[in-house]
């Protein structure tokens, strides 16, 4: 068969052509780096098996087409059909009654391993203190957060009005590591969930997560760092933190208190470091002494004249406090600073994956899936990393790839499957630039 489209001429060819190529990198990870394949047999009345339905998952949030349809598009395909054991994706009915029935043991062998993995293959980097060599300590940052998923118009289960005002699920994530953070904790809860409703678990729970990957790294230097917004704003968390023997800023929420009071307590303070930026500006920078190993750090900004130069008639406030194990006013201020980049950690689950919306109108269906996309997001960091050194040169800049970066330039690869000689090649287009990446990364790997 053949068409035109102006100049061009369109032809229909036999030879399978594919516009995700690069998932055959992402199923080396996922089924060669890590024992799902032993962990998940398959049960002698199932025509799939569990690693089928994982693999069918997590290809379709590796190529940000969460929503169980998609598995229709990988059906025909002999080269997607070369990674399932029965050697053919799940149907989308099968699919979907298979992940209704996982429970909290099966997602917690998909975090166990996932853990394994970023243990195994995950370069983490590290935040070391400034001063002296002999004084310096190495933290390693486990920022600890919830973002709202807006699931809005829909009647899902445990959908509920969240933080933020729109209607949805409230998940609660745990990354580990300065820059790249690695998803090593995930837990899917209603809208109306708060972020201490379960007393603290989560967060004890990924601490502990979090030095077993450092144990296993033999990074026994390094310090864990727990960074928390306000929410988490608690002497029991406070405690915890203690009691785990684990450095942490946890942002102070100020309630009902006069800001007023934290300007008087900087000026009568002789340890208080006053700047002023410029004429009707001044801020003050203080850390005091609570109790042994916690500190409160707290940073003032007095407006009393405006930028233009016009005097307030109510001279304005600013308050930002940690509830801190550093005693350092600079360095603590400068650590909570980083945990900003966890927001874009969110936003690659919602945006660059697709997941923001989830398939399935069931609660723990859901939960399933969003553990997932855990493993499904780490994997992709990995081959982000592995294949961030071969970028071209004005990518330098960065220490790190987006996830959609990664889907767009090497999961969506194109190639050419065929079989030549009884074997299975995959052909790349040497003059594409993606594609000397794409090999370059599968000989080097992480």
């Amino acid at each position: 068969m053949k068409g035109k489209l102006g100049e061009y001429e369109i032809e229909l060819v036999d030879d399978e052509i594919i516009p995700g190529g690069g998932i055959s990198l992402f199923y080396h990870l996922l089924r060669y780096e890590t024992k799902l394949a032993e962990r998940l047999k398959r049960k002698k009345h199932e025509q799939f098996s569990d690693m089928d339905i994982v693999v069918g998952m997590t290809f379709l949030l590796a190529m940000a087409k969460p929503h169980f349809c998609e598995i229709e598009t990988l059906r025909g395909s002999e080269f997607f059909s070369s990674f399932f054991e029965r050697k053919e994706p799940p149907s989308e009915e099968i699919l979907r009654q298979r992940l209704d029935e996982k429970d909290d043991a099966f997602r917690k062998v998909i975090l166990e391993e996932n853990n394994h993995l970023v243990a195994k293959k995950g370069r983490i980097s590290f935040y070391v203190e400034e001063g002296p060599s002999s004084q310096k300590r190495t933290f390693v940052p486990l920022d600890i957060d919830t973002s709202p998923f807006d699931n809005s118009e829909t009647k899902k289960e445990g959908v509920s009005r969240t933080y933020t005002g729109v209607y949805g699920y409230s998940p609660i994530f745990a990354y580990l590591g300065e820059k790249e953070g690695f998803c090593i904790h995930g837990e899917l809860r209603k809208g109306s969930a708060h972020m201490l409703c379960d007393g603290g678990k989560f967060i004890r729970e990924a601490i502990q997560k979090a030095k077993h990957i450092l144990k296993q790294k033999q990074k026994k230097e390094a310090r864990i760092l727990v960074r928390m917004d306000s929410a988490a704003d608690s002497d029991e968390i406070i405690l915890l933190c203690q009691a785990e023997g684990v450095d942490f800023i946890i942002k102070k929420n100020p309630r009902q208190e006069d800001l007023f009071t934290y300007v008087e307590m900087a000026r009568s303070s002789q340890t208080a470091i006053c700047k002023k930026p410029r004429d009707g500006k001044t801020v003050y920078r203080d850390s005091i002494s609570v109790r042994d190993g916690l500190y409160l750090v707290y940073e003032v900004v007095l407006r009393e004249i405006d930028p233009d130069g016009k005097v307030l008639l109510f001279p304005e406030v600013e308050f930002s406090g940690y509830w801190s194990s550093i005693a350092d006013v600079e360095e603590v201020i400068k650590l909570y600073r980083g945990h900003a980049t966890s927001e874009q950690f969110h936003s690659e689950f919602k945006t660059d994956m697709g997941l923001e919306r989830f398939p399935s109108g069931k609660f723990e269906t859901n939960h399933t899936v969003l553990v997932l996309a855990i493993l499904t997001f780490n994997i992709l960091k990995l081959i982000g990393l592995s294949s961030f050194g071969h970028y071209p040169s004005e990518s330098r800049g960065l220490y790190r790839l987006r996830i959609r970066t990664i889907i767009q330039d090497l999961i969506y690869l194109a190639i050419r499957f065929v079989k030549k000689g009884g074997k299975k090649m995959v052909q790349l287009s040497r003059k594409w630039t993606f594609s000397t990446i794409f090999c370059e990364t599968v000989i080097s790997p992480t």
